[in-house]
């Protein structure tokens, strides 16, 4: 499996990744990431056919715990995704900028 940091994340030539983030819709309406497309977990497998595999995919959850697990699983399908280290946390420390924090709640980073 695949890692990418969030240091990386923000060196990367942006259009030539297809950035997937798979937290729940509550999440989202507190962090949104830019420019990322959204498939909550539970939907991931349903929804795959969205994610454009031609372009290098990058998995984004909160802490990347999630996104492991769907890279794993996805490789046993013949499919390659990356999983950014550490999720929307480091990306909210490392890269504020490709973040929108729209109404964060007490805990939510913890």
């Amino acid at each position: 499996m695949r890692t990418i940091s969030a240091e990386q994340f923000r060196a990367a030539d942006r259009p030539s990744l297809e950035v997937v983030d798979v937290r729940e819709p509550s999440e989202i309406a507190q962090i949104a990431v830019r420019g990322a497309r959204e498939i909550p977990t539970g939907q991931f497998f349903a929804r795959l056919g969205e994610v454009d595999f031609s372009k290098d995919v990058v998995l984004v959850c909160r802490s990347g715990h999630r996104t492991r697990q769907l890279a794993w699983a996805l490789g046993l399908r013949g499919k390659e995704a990356t999983t950014l280290e550490g999720g929307v946390r480091a990306l909210l420390a490392v890269f504020p900028e490709s973040v929108e924090v729209r109404r964060l709640e007490e805990g939510y980073l913890d």
